[in-house]
């Protein structure tokens, strides 16, 4: 190219699109290998999801065998109730059971004055075969609480393992979350890489447009001579068809633009969901930093309760000094209390543990926090990058439309260029017309010179000058014919160099299209893989919410499970009680039965010499002691009572607990949702109706007082005006009475007499004063 002169100008050009096209195959195998890179990570990323729902298939299982394993518990815990109940109702016939016997005893003493000996030797063997009768009875249910608190201990331990198992169900699940928002992050690095990547074809695209310009410039300035015309055409066509497809790539950017625009209204409601789950997790701190101050709470109860525990073991140390003959039963009750105050430790270890995996939870829910709040900062991002995107794709569409209005402008101008030079080739062929009719005129003048030689030989010296003279005239005409024939030659050759440049350019366009038109399926199947992945990950998600739901219903079970532990333990602290009272029972049983002895030793061996001396002091004490056994047991008959409703009660709402929950196993989980907030709005609504239809009753109900009122006043009015009326027709009567007129009414006014008189026409006349001035007068008066 540089050798030659007429092509030198080329060689720049040519150089560049050869740069150019060496720069879009190189760019064009690194697209190749990124899509591999992409497919790999696709199968990676199916491989990952198709493992997760084995995982959770697995985790369903293990889920239904644990609520299996609570269902059992659950029954196990009723029948213990059902155990406790029995045992509480042995007790109190025991304790009835004592009382009669007390009643005896005392009816025993009063009759043990007046009976023999030998009735009170019989009645003394009865008295101790009932006494060891209920010994035996008092160590068969000492042995039935044993059974009860260590099965009590073993429900508690089972209740300890389910928790145990639900927290670690509960972190295996924040495992899966984790994996789950991790697969989210790799996604949407994917989509990140995807969209650089369109960046990437797009700006190729633009280069290779940029190539197509600039060999379309070559075409056009290789169009001076007479061959590139159809060129031209064709040049011509393949703008047509460019910008064609250009308008099917304005086509497919709208499409990106509006699936773009789709993208950014599921980001944001993405967004809204995850502002929805951070409020949940919000609400869960909150209810565990309640549940962690119920569990301090608890800790200073049991503390009390263990401080209680130590000043009753001090009492019966001091008991043990006194009295040396209940030492056994209260050997017992130390070992009872130690083994509750192990118990006790016990469960202010199990507490702290408790409160440190409390801890740990709100820690892990901060993590959780911040891990979403780093999320929409991403998305956030990811929503500008999309901004910029578009606005990048809105300007890369006008400087399309601008370059379109440039490649026609420069058409027009190309159009005129090869107009001027057909005119330039036009001449050039009119002077070589010429050039060929003066050679021929030449030769015939050659011809003519020769006949004239032979004719003239004697003019041959003279005509020899002239001849060598034409001859190099010949010459030089020859050479320069040869000289424009060797330039036609060069001229020739280098058309069809550029002729088979164009072809060769032409097809490394073609081939170029078509890699494009691969690229562009590929895209395609990039995008249809991309959607298949999104319908993928909708659907883990949505398995996700279910499984959400499914959590929220093991934390519901698991609320329950903690409400009936707290109900059992209530129920053992009670039996703690239990035990006490028991144990003062036995005591007082004790002290009776050794008054019982000394009394009868007493009466077998009397200190006193003179036996019908009455003693002193002895009733009021027994009766002191009658009176405070009745209202011992007024007390204990009322605490049964109030024990037996209050378990009523819980049997009658752990009944409707129960149908509740069977109501809604029944139910499908979505539509709980929607009809317990249609049912909500609908008691809103009677709420609000209520509350309008009682202010229209408290209105009503003021208006009928008000009228009540008036009815009354109304009442009290035509009361005084009856007796008004009374009184003024006694005292017309009495008027009448008095005047001894005739019984029928008169017309006439009344005359008075104390009036001025006035004489004339023989008529006596008097001032009128009429019977309802009367009436009102005396109304008025009153």
């Amino acid at each position: 190219m540089s050798a030659n002169e007429a092509l030198a100008p080329f060689e720049t050009e040519y150089t560049r699109l050869y740069e150019s096209l060496y720069k879009a195959h190189r760019n064009e195998k690194e697209l190749s290998e990124q899509c591999m890179l992409l497919k790999n990570e696709i199968m990676d990323n199916t491989h990952k999801i198709y493992k997760l729902k084995e995982t959770v298939e697995a985790q369903e299982n293990d889920i239904a065998r644990l609520k299996q394993e609570v269902t059992k518990t659950t029954k196990l815990a009723d029948a213990a109730h059902a155990r406790e109940q029995n045992a509480q109702e042995m007790i109190e016939n025991l304790r009835l059971n004592i009382t009669k016997l007390g009643l005896e005893i005392e009816q025993k003493n009063k009759q043990l004055a007046a009976e023999k000996d030998i009735t009170v030797s019989k009645k003394k063997e009865n008295l101790l075969k009932e006494r060891e009768i209920l010994i035996s009875e008092l160590e068969t249910m000492r042995q039935r609480m044993k059974n009860m608190s260590s099965y009590a201990e073993e429900l508690e331990k089972k209740n300890s393992e389910v928790n145990q198992q639900m927290t670690e169900m509960q972190g295996t699940i924040g495992m899966q979350l984790n994996e789950i928002s991790r697969e989210k992050g790799v996604r949407e690095r994917l989509e990140m890489d995807v969209r650089q990547l369109q960046e990437e074809i797009i700006i190729k695209k633009n280069e290779l447009e940029v190539a197509n310009v600039s060999i379309e410039a070559n075409t056009n300035n290789v169009t001076r001579l007479e061959s590139l015309m159809k060129d031209q055409k064709i040049a011509d066509e393949k703008l047509r068809k460019e910008m064609s497809k250009l308008m099917l790539k304005k086509i497919n950017l709208q499409t990106d633009f509006d699936n773009a625009i789709i993208e950014t209204e599921k980001l944001e409601k993405e967004l809204s969901d995850r502002g929805k789950q951070i409020r949940s997790i919000m609400y869960e701190l909150n209810r565990a930093k309640e549940d962690s101050a119920k569990y301090k709470h608890e800790k200073d109860l049991i503390e009390k309760r263990f401080l209680k525990a130590e000043s009753e073991q001090s009492k019966l140390k001091r008991e043990l000094k006194q009295t040396l003959i209940i030492v056994k039963n209260v050997e017992h009750a130390a070992q009872t209390c130690q083994k509750e105050q192990l118990e006790d430790k016990q469960r202010f270890e199990i507490l702290l543990r408790e409160k440190n995996n409390i801890a740990l939870s709100k820690e892990t829910a901060y993590e959780q926090i911040k891990r979403l709040d780093h999320e929409l900062l991403l998305c956030g991002r990811g929503k500008k990058k999309l901004e910029h995107e578009l606005n990048t794709l809105t300007q890369t569409i006008d400087d399309m439309k601008k370059q379109m209005e440039i490649i026609e402008k420069d058409r027009d101008r190309y159009s005129t260029a090869v107009q001027g030079l057909e005119q330039q080739l036009e001449k050039q062929i009119s002077e070589t017309k010429q050039k060929q009719v003066e050679v021929m005129d030449y030769k015939k003048r050659l011809v003519d010179s020769e006949t004239k030689y032979r004719q003239h030989q004697s003019l041959f010296e003279a005509v020899r000058a002239e001849r060598n003279l034409c001859n190099r005239n010949l010459i030089e005409t020859q050479e320069e014919v040869q000289d424009l024939k060797n330039k036609l030659k060069v001229t020739s050759q280098q058309t069809e160099q550029l002729k088979e440049d164009i072809t060769m350019k032409e097809a490394n366009l073609v081939k170029k299209e078509f890699h494009n038109l691969r690229l562009v399926e590929i895209t395609i199947t990039i995008i249809k893989t991309y959607k298949v992945l999104n319908r993928t990950l909708q659907c883990g998600e949505k398995q996700y919410n279910q499984k959400l739901g499914d959590i929220r219903l093991l934390k519901f079970e698991v609320k329950r499970l903690r409400t009936e532990k707290m109900l059992l333990e209530k129920n053992i602290f009670n039996v703690s009680d239990l035990r006490q009272e028991v144990f003062h029972l036995n005591r007082d049983l004790t002290k009776e039965k050794l008054k019982v002895t000394a009394l009868e030793e007493e009466i077998q061996t009397p200190l006193n010499i003179h036996r019908w001396r009455k003693l002193e002091g002895t009733d009021p004490t027994a009766f002191e002691l009658v009176k405070k056994i009745q209202i011992l047991q007024e007390r204990i008959l009322k605490m049964s009572t109030d024990i037996i409703h209050k378990e009523r009660k819980l049997k009658d709402t752990e009944k409707l607990y129960m149908n509740l929950r069977d109501v809604l196993s029944k139910q499908p989980n979505m539509q709980i949702d929607t009809s317990l907030n249609k049912v909500q709005n609908i008691l809103r609504k009677r709420a609000e109706k209520i509350k309008c239809l009682i202010m229209e009753l408290n209105m009503y109900e003021s208006q009928v007082s008000e009228f009540k009122d008036d009815i009354a006043r109304m009442h009290n009015e035509m009361c005084e005006l009856k007796k008004m009326f009374y009184t003024q027709k006694g005292k017309l009567q009495k008027f009448k009475a008095m005047t001894l007129k005739s019984t029928y009414k008169t017309i006439l006014p009344d005359i008075s007499v104390h009036t001025k008189k006035f004489y004339g026409g023989g008529f006596k006349i008097k001032t009128c004063t009429s019977k309802i001035q009367c009436t009102v007068n005396s109304s008025a008066s009153k």
